[in-house]
């Protein structure tokens, strides 16, 4: 199917290599509308390098369209890689360079793994292509993970550790979201607890006075912060 729409596409398979590279400034910009993701994914992107470290494989994210983000890897397979213009800013949409890891992810939605001559171009023969796509926290294709490598060293388990680090990430998408969406609710709480019309206060399992409004101190007439609830209301107070 992949080759089919690479066809229908225009694709010249004996071509293979990325030729939609952005300019410095595209790049920034891409850089700085995905920072939150690439400052989750990176980690992830470490601990799949360690695990592939001398072993001739690279660590790759690219964004929804297919641009790579960021990128991990030996010296010597980043040297190679760049013949292929395998590079931050360069796009890998199947359309354009044909089947491949990221190209092929994206259009299908799910992990992936392209082997040699599984890739419609033959310049990428002697690669292996492992991806799996990230989603965020509304289940919309937000980015793809791959590891590729020589493709006389592909495996299944590549596959599989990328897509559990691409899971994980979109997991740390959605927690990521929620404390967001927790920080700000919680900021509208203080701001509805420091403007109410009655006195309030709020203690914690040690009985200390961890919150407070104006008015409770207006009413009280002292300080109450960090004291304890009992020596504020002890019962001579009130018997008096």
């Amino acid at each position: 199917d992949s080759w089919q729409r690479c066809c229908a596409a225009g694709v010249n398979p004996w071509d293979g290599i990325s030729h939609e590279i952005l300019d410095s400034q595209q790049m920034e910009n891409l850089c700085a509308q995905h920072h939150d993701l690439i400052e989750i994914a990176h980690p992830f992107m470490v601990r799949l390098y360690k695990f592939v470290a001398g072993s001739e494989f690279i660590v790759i994210l690219a964004d929804k369209r297919g641009y790579i983000m960021d990128i991990l890897g030996d010296d010597d397979t980043l040297s190679n890689a760049t013949r292929l213009n395998l590079v931050t800013g360069s796009g890998w949409m199947e359309e354009k360079v044909g089947t491949n890891g990221v190209g092929t992810a994206l259009k299908l939605q799910r992990p992936v793994q392209v082997s040699g001559p599984e890739h419609y171009c033959h310049n990428v023969h002697n690669w292996t292509c492992s991806a799996a796509p990230i989603f965020n926290a509304n289940r919309q294709l937000i980015a793809v993970l791959q590891i590729s490598g020589p493709s006389r060293a592909a495996h299944l388990h590549t596959l599989g550790m990328v897509v559990a680090a691409a899971e994980a990430i979109s997991d740390q998408i959605r927690i990521k979201r929620q404390n967001r969406e927790l920080i700000l609710l919680n900021n509208r709480l203080m701001e509805i607890f420091q403007t109410v019309s009655d006195g309030a206060i709020i203690i914690n399992n040690r009985s200390l006075i961890t919150q407070v409004n104006p008015i409770a101190e207006q009413i009280i007439g002292r300080e109450l912060l960090d004291h304890s609830i009992a020596e504020v209301f002890e019962p001579s107070r009130h018997l008096e």
